[in-house]
């Protein structure tokens, strides 16, 4: 069975064309902002700018800095494949 699948779409603001990319890696500042909600109790915000990507050939971080549109197809699956595979005991009931 396949794991389910989407497509993520980068978009640029000036676009040369379309291209299939994988997955590359940006690179984000860490910051935390703490705020009040509307019942006083506090809350966090967690992020930071962008400060670049991985220079990965292929990717759509690469892509999108050499203004294309990117689209990687991606697939969701939660279950870790090789621990399924070589299992670290054996279970006996």
């Amino acid at each position: 069975p396949s794991a389910a699948q989407v497509i993520n779409l980068n978009v640029p603001k000036d676009v040369k064309g379309l291209v299939w990319t994988k997955l590359g890696k940006r690179d984000y500042g860490d910051k935390v902002k703490e705020s009040i909600d509307p019942r006083g109790r506090p809350y966090y915000w967690i992020g930071g700018g962008p400060l670049g990507h991985h220079s990965v050939e292929g990717s759509d971080c690469n892509a999108v800095a050499e203004s294309y549109a990117s689209l990687t197809p991606m697939a969701f699956s939660l279950t870790h494949e090789n621990t399924l595979k070589n299992p670290p005991w054996t279970i006996a009931i």
